[in-house]
């Protein structure tokens, strides 16, 4: 089973920063979707202008600098909810969230930490173990450092679950590290031995969107903790109706 590693950032709210766009399907390379990153590591800086209040993502950097994509109201899953720090500043916006996290610790001290979260937070996993009370249709997904602990054989059932669950043009966020210190091009595992395939933003962006999802905008970040890992959000809406196809897969 994939288990998310814990997370070093969380979400703010400020003044909001409009994203520049970008076109969706530019530049994408039809190239497998598996597979070795070419280390790059420059943090994009896009111009933004001040407008009304949303709810930001800070993974690596300022959350003015990567704007979160859901708004108050909203509803949400996060899948690899980790600590539950995402998960209730969502909820604490105003926004409907439910969590899944893989980890039965990491679970408690949501629970214990947040305990606003109570009902919120569920055992599950990707690709084939949510459970049961994640069966409604969501505006918006969050996936944040979660990716990277698929293997490459249930990357695609991974997908195809994600949009499962959201509604036509629901919103989908990931965040991944495309290049970390401790893990060298020749292995797929970390200083701590967990799976850590690191895919670039071109093979994750090809895969989503040859299930119909439209790219929106993408960043690329340093760590905020410092450490030598650098990050990629890619902001996708889900432009194809699911068709109710179930998966099986489990991660490993």
């Amino acid at each position: 089973m994939a288990t998310p590693s814990a997370k070093s950032t969380g979400l703010t709210v400020t003044s909001a920063q409009e994203p520049v766009r970008r076109p969706g399907t530019a530049g994408v390379s039809h190239r497998s979707v598996s597979g070795r990153n070419p280390r790059s590591t420059r943090p994009d800086r896009a111009d933004a202008r001040p407008t009304r209040e949303r709810v930001f993502l800070g993974r690596g950097t300022p959350a003015t600098r990567t704007p979160f994509v859901f708004e108050p109201g909203e509803t949400i899953l996060e899948i690899g909810a980790g600590s539950g720090r995402d998960a209730v500043r969502l909820q604490a916006l105003g926004a409907k969230v439910d969590a899944v996290e893989p980890s039965a610790g990491l679970r408690q001290l949501a629970l214990a930490t947040h305990p606003e979260l109570s009902g919120r937070v569920h055992d599950g996993f990707l690709p084939g173990g949510l459970p049961r009370e994640i069966r409604e249709k969501y505006d918006g997904i969050l996936l944040s450092a979660v990716i990277m602990h698929i293997p490459d054989a249930e990357l695609f059932d991974t997908a195809f679950t994600l949009r499962e669950r959201l509604t036509r043009g629901g919103k989908l966020l990931v965040s991944m590290p495309v290049d970390r210190g401790d893990v060298s091009p020749d292995s797929d595992r970390d200083s701590l031995g967990r799976l850590m395939i690191i895919r670039t933003v071109e093979q994750v962006k090809l895969l989503f969107e040859r299930l119909g999802f439209e790219v929106q905008n993408e960043w690329k970040t340093a760590d905020s903790a410092g450490r030598d890992i650098h990050w990629a959000t890619l902001f996708f809406r889900s432009s194809v109706p699911a068709c109710g196809r179930s998966t099986g897969w489990r991660a490993r």
